[in-house]
């Protein structure tokens, strides 16, 4: 997976990125998430494992831009889980236009994104996610208010949107185990 360095563009261009995604951040918002994605130079590891964005409430553009740049560019897997389907549904249908800002869409579905990169939107009620048809990354949306969702499933990025999350913290650690240098965002 390529990381990003301090001079990189992923990190630089995150502006332009959000905003040809239709996410609007503000300098202080692009700030906060370009040290977010910095890279311990020594360990080769996120800088900042666990990751709180500031100002609660308004965060969704901040949280949808790195779920997108970890999605299209970094290519992590991506678990995006909430105590509440109506999160995640907004979740899912936020990432839904972005992608269709960024590409084309192919039937209600399939989105060509150019440079044979081709996303998949699966709508099954329950099942929502978002497939990297190159690469197979995926973005799951799990609600927790089932005991033992995402039960399997391995992410690169964990998103953990509830206010409530330190108790589910661990139900969701065994998603995150196994992967070498994965990063968990919680939403308050």
């Amino acid at each position: 997976m390529p990381m990003p360095t301090s001079n990189s563009p992923v990190i630089e261009d995150i502006d332009e990125f959000a905003r040809l995604a239709g996410l609007h951040l503000d300098e202080q918002q692009a700030a906060v998430l370009r040290e977010a994605l910095r890279i311990d130079p020594e360990t080769g590891k996120w800088q900042c494992p666990t990751w709180t964005p500031p100002t609660p409430g308004q965060t969704d553009d901040l949280v949808a831009t790195r779920v997108l740049l970890g999605f299209l560019i970094l290519d992590e897997n991506v678990m995006w889980s909430a105590q509440h389907r109506a999160t995640l549904l907004d979740a899912f249908h936020r990432l839904v236009n972005c992608i269709n800002r960024l590409g084309t869409a192919n039937g209600p579905s399939e989105f060509d994104l150019g440079h044979n990169i081709r996303i998949k939107a699966r709508r099954t009620n329950g099942e929502e996610q978002l497939e990297r048809l190159d690469t197979g990354t995926r973005i799951r949306f799990i609600s927790r208010r089932y005991r033992g969702a995402g039960r399997g499933c391995r992410a690169d990025l964990l998103i953990i949107d509830d206010p409530d999350f330190r108790r589910r913290e661990q139900d969701l650690a065994p998603a995150t185990a196994s992967r070498p240098n994965p990063q968990i965002v919680i939403v308050e």
